[in-house]
């Protein structure tokens, strides 16, 4: 009953998206989208209609069908189809928990595939409050997530990339991250066709003694790095960043961004 509820309010969102003022504003990564009619809160599963996203420029889409849509960032792909829990990708096959859906032709996509595949930050801009927490497909039970930050996108040569990299703790409970090594993360900057340019840990040398660190419950884990950019040429890159815990088996993030002369 509550699912179907859910539907019948989507239908109306969908409706309301161009005719009403705005009420309302979440936001995905650096893209501030409006809407007319959402939920009370954001959560795992809550659907966005596909079109918003590629007008906020969040990504591209190759259209199949009605109900079949190839999403494509960062030069991964990411067939998703309506009804259907199982996204295929270019990187690995995973199951959603909350499939995509069509209603009245408009092709939605929940909250958790823009958090746990595109490792997008959803968050309120205007208007709305957050829960405590946003599901993820392989990492919800543990209640850690990894987000990345960068002080912009597009960068001169001669500027610096400053990352943020953040480990949330969303649970109540503390959680005990093991590390065989100094070593914490790693960060790549590839090029456009994916070959790995630089390594952040490639010149380094760590001690190997085994380190634990605890996060307690609602609080997190942050670590700050800058990268000189004056060793790359003009032209689009990939920042990749991978946590080398030894007990928790994080995806890396990967952000893009754009080097001018």
């Amino acid at each position: 009953m509550r699912k179907e509820i859910k539907i019948i309010f989507l239908a109306m969102a969908i409706a309301a998206i161009f005719s009403i003022s705005v009420s309302a504003q979440i936001r995905v990564e650096n893209r501030t989208i409006d809407f007319d009619l959402i939920p009370d809160q954001i959560t795992a599963d809550t659907y966005l209609p596909i079109e918003k996203l590629v007008d906020a420029g969040l990504f591209e889409v190759d259209k199949v069908s009605n109900n079949r849509y190839i999403v494509l960032k960062n030069n991964n792909y990411y067939i998703l189809q309506n009804n259907q829990q199982l996204v295929r990708s270019n990187l690995r096959n995973r199951n959603l928990k909350y499939a995509p859906v069509v209603i009245n032709q408009h092709f939605l996509v929940s909250v958790e595939f823009l958090e746990g595949f595109l490792n997008f930050n959803v968050r309120v801009e205007k208007g709305l409050t957050m829960p405590d927490r946003i599901g993820r497909d392989d990492q919800i039970e543990e209640n850690l997530r990894l987000r990345v930050y960068l002080n912009d996108d597009e960068f001169r040569i001669y500027d610096k990339l400053q990352l943020s990299i953040e480990i949330m703790n969303t649970g109540r409970d503390d959680i005990n991250l093991r590390f065989n090594s100094a070593q914490k993360y790693n960060i790549y900057i590839k090029n456009r066709f994916g070959r790995v340019l630089y390594s952040w840990a490639s010149d380094k040398i760590f001690s190997q003694a085994v380190q634990n660190i605890e996060i307690e419950g609602r609080d997190s884990l942050s670590f700050e790095e800058e990268i000189d950019l004056n060793q790359f040429r003009e032209g689009r890159y990939y920042v990749e960043v991978e946590i080398t815990a030894a007990n928790y088996d994080f995806d890396p993030v990967e952000k893009e961004f754009k080097i001018e002369d």
